[in-house]
């Protein structure tokens, strides 16, 4: 049987296996130092959604953010 072509990102099997564990634990440093940043209630580490986009997407893909809050996912797409 062939195998199907990723077209979701550009992981490689190992790098698929790694992130489809059935838990991710992580250490992000939660930097807010911005005050909008620490107003926030819902802030996400912008490492955090790097390691998300580059999961769900493929280089120089577009990113929606449909809630744009302060600027999390905008840095994490910067990173990723």
């Amino acid at each position: 049987m062939a195998r199907r072509r990723n077209l979701l990102n550009n992981l490689s099997g190992s790098e698929w296996l790694y992130w489809t564990d059935s838990l991710y634990l992580t250490a992000y440093a939660v930097d807010a130092t911005h005050g909008l940043r620490k107003a926030h209630g819902a802030m996400k580490p912008p490492e955090l959604m790097a390691d998300i986009i580059r999961f769900f997407t493929k280089r120089d893909e577009l990113v929606l953010d449909p809630f744009a809050g302060v600027g999390g996912t905008l840095l994490g797409a910067a990173l990723a």
